[in-house]
């Protein structure tokens, strides 16, 4: 007798349904949807003067030029915002964004770095220089002709080289920060100075961790992170005390003078390194202002090209 295994299967029937969304670009108020993409209104920028130029923005932001400018008004003037570009450099270009008033907007970024896209670099004596030139091309009409040139407009930031950055101390040291703010076309250069826990300068401090007492070891950084350590060094001229949280304090205290330690202060202050790289290094034992039951420190930076010079009066 033959014995016939079945197998029953049950056959299940799943039932998927599919979602459709939407992943065509935002677009803004002076743009519409065609085909998946955002087209500009240029009805909205009438122009009677093709001869007209572009006014684009410049922001000089530590380590970084940015140049700012309408998507839809360029097209409106034939000229084509994708094409924007820095110093012919077809690596260099513009990246679309919407405004904070909801307008298609093409910015441009250059690093403060010689030869970056490229950014040209000149020094006086009180700052340092970056320019660069910004190119767009223009629109092909109708894929026919153009009814413009070229544009291009040279521009630059300027950096100031002295500056002056504070840490406040209240028996228990925090980390400050300045970037100096100058008028429109002149940057700033971000520069930090923080208390550390130990000689590696890898620990910063913060109020929970540490209460000093005289004598104990305070690590001080002074740091630059936008610098440009190929081209410049950070020099930290000047260190002074107060008993106030005010850097004009009738009287000052002074901790390190022309980057050298105060003659006052000279067994307690070691300047570990100074004006050869992006980064400031000294160690100092705590110390009390008579009659005050606060310290604060302030510092007076400069910056160099290539190296600062191994003297204490460079200023």
């Amino acid at each position: 007798m033959k014995t016939f295994l079945g197998i029953a299967l049950t056959l299940c029937f799943l039932q998927i349904a599919l979602a459709v969304v939407d992943l065509s670009p935002p677009c803004a108020s002076d743009e519409y949807l065609d085909n998946g993409s955002c087209a500009c209104n240029t009805s909205m920028y009438p122009v009677t003067n093709t001869t007209q130029n572009p006014s684009p923005v410049l922001q000089c932001l530590p380590g970084v030029m940015v140049l700012t400018i309408s998507r839809c008004q360029l097209e409106a003037m034939g000229l084509n915002a994708s094409s924007m570009e820095l110093q012919l450099n077809s690596s260099c270009t513009g990246t679309r964004g919407i405004s904070a008033n909801n307008t298609a907007q093409i910015s441009i970024y250059a690093t403060t770095k010689l030869g970056d896209c490229g950014t040209n670099m000149t020094i006086n004596n009180n700052q340092v220089i970056y320019s660069n030139v910004l190119v767009i091309f223009p629109l092909l009409v109708g894929n026919s002709f153009y009814i413009t040139g070229n544009f291009s407009q040279d521009f630059s930031c300027a950096y100031n080289l002295t500056m002056q950055v504070a840490l406040a101390t209240t028996l228990h040291p925090v980390m400050g920060s300045t970037s100096l703010a100058v008028p429109a076309g002149v940057g700033s250069v971000q520069v930090m100075m923080a208390a550390f826990m130990d000689d590696s300068f890898t620990v910063p401090l913060t109020d929970a961790q540490k209460v000093f007492s005289i004598q104990d070891p305070l690590y001080l950084g002074l740091i630059t992170p936008n610098l440009d350590g190929s081209q410049f060094s950070v020099h930290l001229n000047r260190l002074y005390a107060t008993a106030t949280n005010d850097s004009n304090a009738a009287q000052e205290y002074d901790v390190i003078v022309n980057g050298c330690p105060a003659p006052d202060l000279s067994p307690i202050v070691t300047v570990q390194y100074n004006g050869n790289g992006i980064e400031a290094r000294v160690i100092l034992k705590v110390f009390m202002i008579a009659g005050a039951s606060e310290l604060y420190l302030f510092g007076e930076v400069g910056i160099c090209p290539g190296t600062c010079p191994d003297t204490c009066t460079i200023w």
